[in-house]
């Protein structure tokens, strides 16, 4: 009887234990999951804020262009803000590099 009761106590420890590893690992991984949307929202976050700079800045600048007094100036200002805006929207190319034989 007591053998039999030494080997229902080490399966009742066996048990234990599987299922405590299977807890931290399930643990870890839900930690994992909220850090990581954590961060992303972090990230969202900053981008955003980075972009309302940028619309303000961009604002900014229409806005002393339409300060300007004189019309011909103007224009040129506002030709080299499209130029710009044109430039900074193409899509970026690659350069190739040619060796030399």
């Amino acid at each position: 009887m007591s053998s039999e009761c030494f080997y229902y106590s080490i399966l009742i420890c066996i048990i234990i234990l599987y299922y405590c590893s299977e807890a931290k690992n399930k643990a870890e991984k839900n930690r994992s999951k909220v850090t990581e949307a954590f961060w992303k929202s972090i990230h969202a976050a900053r981008a955003e804020k980075a972009q309302e700079e940028r619309e303000r800045k961009r604002r900014e600048v229409k806005e002393r262009i339409r300060e300007i007094e004189d019309p011909e100036k103007q224009r040129k200002m506002e030709d080299r803000e499209n130029r710009r805006d044109k430039k900074k929207n193409q899509p970026k190319m690659k350069q190739l590099k040619v060796k030399a034989m």
